[in-house]
């Protein structure tokens, strides 16, 4: 059975089921950035759980001590961030210089995940015990504010008439 109807021309990515709140957590494209939602199984109610304005959040799962783990660009590079909901600690877990995703965690709390360099992909794996201080890591705490002021969705047709290119170059050419 369909759950959702985005009439909004949302784009849903990676899933991840909450037992504990029994939600279907995901990754959805809205305009510029990519943000994680939710979608409750017990209520059928849908909405925002990281949301940003000025970067991406995405491939979140949720540890078995309940951390968020989660990918995010805020710095400029994707790197995985973590939040601790009971204590409200949260931080970098890793600082590359390529990019960090899609993280998971095993049942003895070693986090894997698939990290960018040199142009090729590959897996990774961390210690879950310290965070990276917010300095250190990426161009600047306060790169993202470069996507402040961008301009609202683009959610309707196109209906521009487009003309056939016409080749200007001299002949030579």
């Amino acid at each position: 059975d369909q759950l959702t109807n985005f009439n909004n021309r949302k784009m849903v990515h990676s899933l991840f089921y909450d037992d504990d709140k029994k939600w279907i957590v995901f990754d959805h494209t809205d305009h510029h950035f990519r943000n994680i939602g939710y979608y409750s199984l017990e209520d059928s109610s849908f909405g925002d759980y990281l949301h940003d304005k000025s970067w991406d959040q995405r491939d979140m799962v949720i540890s078995l001590e309940g951390k968020i783990l989660y990918s995010d660009d805020r710095s400029g590079i994707f790197n995985l961030y973590q939040i601790d909901e009971q204590n409200g600690e949260q931080g970098y877990l890793t600082n590359v210089t390529g990019g960090a995703f899609m993280p998971d965690v095993s049942i003895n709390g070693d986090i894997i995940y698939s990290l960018y360099e040199d142009g090729a992909y590959s897996i990774s794996l961390i210690d879950p015990g310290h965070m990276i201080d917010d300095v250190r890591v990426g161009y600047s705490p306060s790169y993202n504010q470069r996507n402040e002021g961008l301009l609202p969705p683009i959610v309707e047709k196109d209906t521009t008439f487009a003309l056939s290119y016409v080749d200007e170059f001299p002949s030579m050419f």
